[in-house]
Formats: structure tokens, sequence, C-alpha cells
């Protein structure tokens, strides 16, 4: 084979394509669509379908995914030209594998043709819909506990229901189509997010009773009846492919995918058992089944993405590029130590025969694979919707139980944040903010003019980053501005140094 390689995985060449990568062992034409997924981006090819590609493989079924993307064409540009088919290469301690995902039939972008996207979703052949559209998809205010009924994208579905642009519109108005449908009786529909967001099936189910609600009442009560909404809890560490990712696995593949992949072994997917219909056979593929998944939600969001934000943050500033070089500095590593064994960890939940201390372990580890580059910025994204579950929940609970001593690197990291917002490492490099409120954010980092006091007002009032019972506590508030104030005094590392040996100061 030469350096160059110009021919493309597709369903014509998979037979012949390559010996490098596992193939499907069974025929994706063969078996119809039953899921539609809705935020087709990397993790949902590294996670869902994946265990989906197994179920399919042990237990056959009906079960291939129509992925959906609502704003951008990219993802749909780089699978449908392959038939849905991508590679999967695990990576770590320099071992590698590659397998060939055929779950997917095909992409649909809701820009181009949102008709067929909502002929899959109104389709009594579809029996699940799941959903990775991080956060700020879900237009939900984690500081109200409801619909967002400010989002430009809902006001706009509130108006006009049948041309949706939102992800709740555009289950809304599926469910609208399958209550009309003559095949009533075999238009139930189970809904599963896949978001990080605590109690994920009862945030979407909430919103999409609210907007329903206001649309039809008819309608909001045809969803009680036959919808149910699953929360579940995600895990896998899927970072974002470069175009020279793309062509040195061509190299080493013999083929091109430009859907390709790159993870790390680990992977698991804790969901809900409320279903209200048929399912794959999930199981035979690793996926645990449980009552109620909150408390699963509860570890992992507290224990592996808070320090995962964490390390963003933290990194971005000390001029860290990548997740694995955060977690090699010595600080940041003893940082993150005492968040998850002094901090978060005495607020997450016990289970039986599990041992706290080896998956925290378990997760420095994880962070270590250098096989696996996740970019520091690409972690640190959405900040003003992740940090309320992540940091401040747990952060609000240590204070409710008057420890505050044991928030020093929660503290820290909320504290970074805040400094990360005026997008400027300490040596001066610029980098962008990807947030849905990342203007206002802005603006409150300008206006503050580094003055602690101004910076906490204005997110206090201009945002619902802080929750309310934060936001009312005389001491949060003290000590959040102290140490604001003294990370102006002192370096970056300095001040986090500080934080180590000294804890919190007000």
């Amino acid at each position: 084979m030469t350096d160059r390689v110009t021919e493309r995985l597709n369903a014509n060449n998979l037979v012949n394509l390559t010996d490098k990568a596992i193939r499907p062992n069974y025929s994706p034409e063969e078996h119809d669509v039953g899921i539609v997924h809705i935020g087709i981006g990397a993790f949902h090819r590294g996670h869902q379908a994946v265990f989906t590609d197994q179920a399919i493989a042990n237990s056959g079924g009906n079960w291939r995914i129509v992925g959906a993307s609502l704003r951008s064409a990219n993802v749909s540009q780089q699978l449908n030209p392959q038939n849905g088919l991508f590679t999967v290469i695990e990576r770590s301690d320099g071992n590698t594998s590659a397998r060939i995902i055929a779950s997917i039939k095909e992409v649909v972008n809701a820009k181009e043709d949102s008709a067929k996207l909502l002929d899959y979703l109104a389709s009594i052949s579809t029996k699940i819909i799941t959903l990775t559209v991080t956060e700020k998809g879900y237009h939900y205010d984690q500081s109200t506990r409801s619909i967002n009924w400010e989002s430009e994208d809902i006001m706009h579905d509130a108006l006009y229901p049948n041309s949706p642009v939102s992800m709740p519109g555009y289950l809304v108005l599926a469910c609208q189509k399958r209550m009309n449908s003559e095949h009533l009786h075999s238009s139930k529909l189970t809904i599963i997010s896949c978001d990080n967001l605590p109690e994920n099936g009862h945030v979407i189910g909430s919103v999409i009773q609210s907007l329903a609600s206001k649309l039809d009442t008819k309608l909001a009560d045809w969803i009680r009846r036959n919808v149910t909404f699953c929360s579940s809890m995600v895990d896998r560490i899927v970072p974002s492919v470069s175009q020279l990712d793309i062509e040195e696995q061509a190299k080493l593949l013999g083929y091109i995918d430009k859907a390709l992949i790159i993870t790390e072994p680990f992977k698991q997917w804790v969901i809900e058992d409320n279903f209200c219909t048929e399912r794959p056979d999930w199981e035979s593929a690793g996926v645990m089944f449980v009552k109620n998944v909150s408390d699963y939600e509860k570890l992992k969001l507290r224990t592996l993405n808070g320090s995962h934000s964490a390390l963003a943050y933290m990194g971005v500033l000390l001029g860290h590029t990548w997740i694995h070089e955060a977690i090699r500095d010595p600080l940041l590593a003893e940082l993150i130590r005492r968040l998850m064994t002094k901090e978060t960890g005495p607020t997450v939940p016990q289970f039986e025969g599990f041992n706290l201390a080896d998956y925290q372990q378990q997760i420095v580890q994880r962070f270590l694979n250098s096989d696996i580059a996740y970019a520091t910025q690409q972690v640190a994204m959405d900040g003003s919707q992740k940090l309320q579950q992540r940091i401040l929940a747990p952060m609000a609970e240590l204070y409710a139980k008057g420890d505050i001593k044991s928030t020093s690197c929660l503290m820290a990291t909320f504290v970074c944040w805040i400094r990360y917002l005026k997008r400027v490492t300490e040596s001066g490099q610029h980098y962008d903010i990807v947030d849905p409120i990342s203007e206002v954010l802005s603006i409150i980092s300008t206006e503050a003019e580094g003055k602690a006091n101004r910076l906490v007002d204005g997110l206090f009032s201009k945002t619902s980053v802080v929750p309310p019972e934060l936001k009312s506590n005389s001491t949060f508030r003290a000590t959040l501005e102290a140490q604001l104030t003294q990370l102006n005094r002192v370096s970056i590392r300095e001040y986090l140094q500080g934080v180590v040996t000294e804890g919190l100061t007000q």
C-alpha cells in the first residue's frame, strides 16, 4: 500500500477493504430502523451506537439508528457517503484496536430536510429516541427547575409549533403526529436522555410536558399516557478527531474514514428501566438497567465530570493544551486528588460492593491516557451549563452541612472558571469561549474591571449559574469575593498552591 490512500469506507467495499479492523458480524441491510438519535456527534458514535451495534450482533432485531443533526450538516456529510459506517479506534497504554460500526443507517440534517426527520420521529417503527444535545439543548433553567421560556428557540417553537428548531419542539411535534396517527395503538415511545444532567429523563419529560401543555392540553395528556422518559448515565471519553488523525489512520487501516472515532477502552451506560416499548438486547452489550439512576449520575457528574472541569479551567489558565498534560502537573494532580477524596467524595452515594477509592484512581488513570488526546478547551465548553451540577451542587450540600472547610478545591474551580472568562492565559495567550451565554459572561467580566465584588454582582444578577441557596449565603459570597481578590494579587499557580497548602481564605 502506498502512503496515499484514496478509497473511502462504504458498504460496497466493506468486505474487501481491510483486515486491520473488525468488521460487523451481521448484515446491516437485514435490520430496519428502531431508534432515532438526536445530536449525532462524536460521543454518540463512540458510545450508544457501539452498544447498539453489539446488541444487534448478539441478538438481532430492527434496531438500527437514524441520526439527526438539528443544525450542522457536518456529520451527515461524514457518514452518509459511507452508508453510516465508521470506525471506532480504542487506545490505551500503547495498545490499539479498530472496529467498524454498522448500527447507524443514515443521518438526517434537520435544516435540509425537517420533514424527513419528523417522519422518522413519528414513525411507528421508531420505538426509542435517544438524545445527546448537551445541557444547553434542553432549554431548561436549573435554578427554577423548569423550561426556559426566555430561550429564543423555545419562544419560536411555542409560536410556530409546526416549524420547530429546538429538540423539545421536534419531539412535541412528533408526539402530536403520533397522537393523530391511524396507528394510535402502536405509537408508544420511549425517550432516553444521555446528557450530563442530573435526573436527565425527568428534565426532558418536564420540558416536553411544559411545551406540549402550552400548545394543546389534549396532546400533553396523550404524552403522559403514551411516552415514557428514561434517565441514563453515560461515561466514555471521546475527544474530537482532527484531519491529521484521519490521515494517519487511513495509512494504517488502508481506507479513508471521515467519521472516525478515537476513544478509550472504558465505556459505561446505566439506564432507568422505565420503558413502555421494546428495546434492543443492550444487556448483552454491557448496559445496566436500574430502577433509579440518580445515584449513578451523581457519582459520575461529581467525580469524573467535576474533576474534568477543574482540570480544564486550571489547565487552560496554566497553558496546558491537553487533559493528560494537566493531570501530569503535580500541583493540579494534588488538587484533583483532594477534590475527589475530601470534597466531592463525601457527597456521592455508596453502592454495595463498590470501592470509591478504586473508582477515583481509575478516573485519574483515564485522564493520564495520553493515547487519547482530549483538549482542555473542549472540556471547558459550556461552563455556565455544566458547573451547577458538577461543582456548585456539591458545594451547596457542604455549605448546608456547615462543612465549609471542605470546599477549597470546589471554590478554586469556580474561581478559575470566572478567571477563564477573561479569555487570556496568564502568559498572554488568547482563546475563545464557547458558551450559550458567552456574550453576557464577557460583558460581566469586562465591566467588573477586575473588582471581585462587581464580578460577583454581575454573575448573581445577570445569570442563573449560581443556585439560589448559594446566592443567599453571605459566607459563600464573602469567600468567593476573597478568593477572586486573592487571585488578582498573585499568579494563578501561586493561588492554586495556596489552596493546596492553606485552604480557603475569607
